[in-house]
């Protein structure tokens, strides 16, 4: 078993079929505290997005970074079962990769099942043709950094 921010979460290899899914319940957004309530203000007064910069975005991560225990090389096959609601929300669909296939079935020990019937030549196909049509979207986007300065005016 693992935990998102557990004894496991860093430094760990759960080598070939140790890890086969996960099981992540909830997005794993960072407590309150006076640091992150301090990033939460400056992306509000910066952005209009204080919460989303402070609290989803970390607990995104977190949960992203936890189905990556799963896929460790290109060989590993693996399941990925978010629980909660929150993952079916507009916000927290539109910040999960984008090659993640998202599927909400209506018997989820059947849809296991299936896929671990599946050949992994057919999903390796699949999975090719899945990269090479990303590649050819792919754009290189540029982020400006935040002015702090404006931001510890601000905080005055």
């Amino acid at each position: 078993m693992y935990t998102i921010g557990g004894i496991f979460s860093e430094g760990v290899d759960f080598i070939g079929d140790m890890a086969i899914g996960a099981f992540i319940i909830g997005p794993g957004l960072p407590a309150f505290s006076m640091e992150q309530d301090l990033i939460r203000k400056y992306f509000e007064f910066k952005w209009n997005k204080g919460f989303d910069y402070a609290y989803r975005n970390p607990g995104m991560i977190k949960v992203i970074q936890a189905a990556g225990r799963i896929f460790r090389t290109s060989t590993d096959r693996g399941f990925v079962i978010l629980i909660g609601h929150r993952f079916s929300t507009p916000y927290y669909k539109s910040v999960l990769p984008t090659d993640w296939e998202i599927e909400q079935p209506p018997d989820l020990i059947k849809r296991i099942q299936t896929f671990w019937a599946t050949p992994t030549t057919k999903m390796e196909k699949i999975l090719q043709e899945h990269q090479s049509e990303e590649l050819k979207t792919v754009q290189k986007k540029k982020f400006k950094t935040a002015d702090l300065l404006d931001f510890m005016d601000y905080m005055e």
